[in-house]
């Protein structure tokens, strides 16, 4: 196998550059740039516009960095690694008591399995409805606005994403995609919520017939 400082990587480097500048130059003609313009993106005259373009295009190729949220419009993006079991997760989080500081036994791969795997940075919400919504209405409500419920395991990476202060006001926050039935037949669901002792991770259960409080904020995804 060639080494990365072989005639023949050197050559593939070069061809690589010269067809990535070339279809960039054609592009920002086809926007109405000059040629002189074009050129002056290799001098320090360019510099900026040119430390922009390699920001937008690394951004392109791996994504925007992550975390973030805009204020604008109220997106957190976060990464979530599915192949951790939130076992691994929540003891990752916990090493940072603005994380959590405290879990709930109920919190476990057997209670809340996950079959997906990778790694994908997703982008979200808190979600208000401001009044009480049963779970059939907010599974609705996320169908008809394009939008996917969370999960235990989007919640525990959006508290390590996110740690204290960060959050603070917008507690009691569930993972409203996916529950736990226990022998009653009441439904358990993972939350974050802030008390004296600081954040942690606590179960919430309803019976199905009972409705989310109209305080509550549920974590939801962009499809």
């Amino acid at each position: 196998m060639a080494s990365k400082n072989t005639p023949t990587a050197i050559v593939s480097g070069a061809y690589w550059a010269a067809n990535f500048f070339e279809k960039l130059a054609s592009g920002l003609r086809s926007r109405g740039w000059e040629d002189e313009r074009i050129h002056a993106l290799v001098t320090q005259q360019g510099a900026e516009e040119m430390g922009r373009g390699v920001a937008a295009f690394v951004d392109a190729i791996a994504g925007p960095s992550v975390p973030t949220f805009d204020p604008a419009t109220g997106t957190f993006r976060w990464e979530v690694d599915y192949d951790q079991s939130i076992a691994e997760k929540t003891a990752e989080s916990e090493r940072d008591s603005k994380s959590l500081a405290w879990v709930t036994d109920y919190a476990s791969d057997a209670k809340f399995p996950d079959n997906r795997s990778g790694k994908r940075v997703v982008a979200g919400r808190i979600k208000y409805f401001n009044k009480s919504m049963g779970q059939d209405e907010i599974r609705q409500w996320a169908w008809d606005n394009n939008k996917i419920l969370a999960r235990p395991k989007e919640l525990i990476n959006f508290s390590r994403a996110f740690p204290r202060p960060a959050l603070d006001n917008d507690m009691p926050l569930a993972a409203p995609g996916q529950f736990w039935t226990d022998a009653d037949g009441d439904r358990r669901y993972l939350c974050l919520n802030h008390v004296d002792t600081g954040r942690g991770l606590s179960p919430e259960w309803l019976h199905p017939t009972e409705e989310w409080p109209g305080y509550w904020g549920f974590l939801v995804l962009d499809k």
